[in-house]
């Protein structure tokens, strides 16, 4: 039996070796690469043992881009590649790992694959095939993270893992941008450099506020991690202020409205909180924010004069391309490349520098997509995140219906941080963003997690801390 287990394991550490050796090599010539392929390793085991663990690093190290590998490779892209080679091997070996979302959910799965149909077939008719290909790619990548988190969250304790990921993420760039001032731009807003800028940075704090509240709802047994979970909901909301990002106010404006119907049986104490994050607002850019905060919120100096008439002339020059090009769009990555023969058309537009000299992208997700693909594209993007939020709502109900309260506030939590995120989606380009394409797989994934749960249990069983929760809901 021994010399078996030794032959058995031979292969294995002969690669072992083999890797040390490698790292080794690459620790001389250079450190940085060494130090990148010894995390990839540990990520790649760790995936391979729990990809759920492994979804919650990934999702963690996508608010960290600031670390770059080199000029093309980044921390979030390779993190990406080894999630989703863990994912496919899962997939193929371990069968409780083969949740089909497929056959759960084949609408859902039809509007996604014929949203990357539609965006491959567009470099047919774009100008620059080779844009539209990357981009097609990048969409893939995405996808792929919307079923990596369907397959991987099984359990309501998985959620909590990934969503406490989510927030420390968040709050760690903050921490980076707060540590670094040369991370920071126009007149001392929040951002992260390399990363997230201050309105990207705004548009995952809001959701952070959100999934901090929705965390700390299941952690009543837990006073530390509790208060823990408030402290950051607090935190997020000072790093938005301090982003000074108007479309993240807007944002939290939107989420704040959207969380008074959307909150179910919390509607009292959300009405509340709605109220008391409304003066804070008030209060700090009132009285506490820099003279140069206080103007770019409340009024238009020359600077932001020319930033804002810089986004209308861009946002200009992308409704002119959605207009001519209604149904298919001009392709897929194309924005850039096909703005400048929309600019010599009636109407003033005051900052072609933005397209002429160093050409922007739409700075609106939904005009972006319009522009790129079409009604057909935009239609099918609208379908996804429509059916993301129908599922995290159908999961609140469900647990309600079970009386998981817990349950309930993190279903409900994730569909008011994904209208934030839609909301502050509006003023930037978030098309690609990982974090959002995380929170739209989530929808699909509570629903399966409370039906799950809902067949594990014996009928009419509760689940220990139930009873509490249910007597702390009546009082």
């Amino acid at each position: 039996m021994s010399i078996r287990l030794d032959r058995a394991l031979g292969p294995w550490l002969a690669g072992l070796c083999l890797f040390a050796a490698v790292i080794g090599f690459l620790a001389g010539a250079n450190p940085k690469l060494a130090i990148a392929a010894a995390i990839g390793a540990g990520f790649v085991l760790l995936v391979s043992v729990d990809l759920a663990a492994g979804l919650a690093v990934f999702g963690f190290f996508s608010f960290l881009e600031v670390l770059e590998l080199g000029s093309v490779i980044s921390v979030g892209k390779l993190g990406g590649g080894l999630l989703a080679l863990g994912w496919l091997a899962a997939l193929a070996t371990r069968h409780e790992s083969r949740r089909h979302f497929i056959a759960a959910h084949p609408w859902a799965t039809a509007a996604l694959g014929l949203f990357l149909g539609w965006s491959l077939l567009s470099t047919a008719w774009s100008a620059e095939s080779a844009a539209s290909l990357a981009q097609t790619g990048r969409y893939a990548l995405n996808a792929i993270l919307f079923l990596i988190v369907f397959t991987a969250i099984r359990t309501k304790r998985q959620v909590m893992m990934v969503t406490a990921a989510f927030v420390a993420g968040a709050l760690t760039a903050t921490l980076y941008g707060l540590s670094h001032p040369s991370a920071t731009v126009d007149a001392g807003r929040l951002t992260t450099s390399a990363g997230l800028d201050p309105n990207e940075l705004a548009s995952v704090l809001v959701a952070g506020i959100v999934l901090s509240g929705a965390l700390a709802a299941n952690l009543r047994r837990s006073p530390g991690l509790r208060l823990a979970a408030m402290s950051a909901a607090t935190f997020c909301l000072v790093g938005l202020f301090l982003t000074v990002s108007r479309g993240g106010i807007v944002a939290l404006g939107v989420t704040l409205i959207a969380a008074i119907p959307l909150s179910g049986r919390w509607r009292l104490p959300v009405v509340v909180i709605t109220a008391l994050i409304a003066a804070t607002t008030l209060l700090y850019f009132g009285a506490l924010a820099s003279p140069q905060a206080k103007e770019r919120i409340t009024s238009v100096t020359q600077g932001e004069a020319r930033l804002e008439n810089g986004r209308t002339t861009i946002w200009t020059v992308g409704w002119r391309m959605a207009m001519a090009n209604p149904i298919a769009g001009v392709g897929a990555g194309n924005f850039q490349h096909a703005s400048k023969e929309y600019l010599l058309q009636p109407g003033v537009l005051t900052r072609t520098d933005q397209i002429l000299l160093a050409p922007k992208v739409a700075h609106n997700t939904y005009l972006g997509i319009l522009s790129e693909l079409g009604l057909v594209g935009i239609t099918l993007f609208l379908a996804i995140v429509g059916f993301s939020l129908r599922c995290s709502l159908r999961a609140a109900r469900r647990f309600s219906a079970r009386r998981d309260l817990g349950g309930e506030a993190l279903a409900r939590g994730f569909a008011i941080a994904l209208v934030g995120m839609l909301a502050a989606d509006f003023f930037i380009s978030q098309e690609l963003s990982k974090e959002l394409w995380l929170l739209l797989g989530f929808g699909p994934a509570l629903l399966s997690v409370s039906g799950n749960s809902e067949l594990e249990r014996p009928r009419g069983a509760q689940e220990p801390g139930d009873r509490t929760l249910a007597a702390y809901s009546s009082s």
